[in-house]
């Protein structure tokens, strides 16, 4: 029985992104910014930052779990 090494490099780019976010999120560079739809597009792309987190660690976990998929 052959085991596959399974690669996800889109979840690493992403989680790369993610945690750059993540950084934003703590570091607020858009404190003084007084253009409301700027502030806008910042909360909203940096808000996927933790739901990413979330979801992809469910996926790997339950790769993991449930065995790598069809043979």
């Amino acid at each position: 029985m052959e085991r596959s090494n399974n690669n996800y490099n889109s979840i690493d780019l992403f989680k790369l992104i993610m945690a750059i976010c993540v950084v934003a999120i703590h570091t607020n560079p858009l404190y003084s910014c007084d253009n409301k739809t700027t502030v806008s597009i910042y909360n909203t792309v940096v808000g996927v930052a933790n739901p990413f987190f979330f979801l992809s660690s469910g996926f790997l976990i339950g790769k993991k779990y449930f065995g790598g998929g069809a043979k």
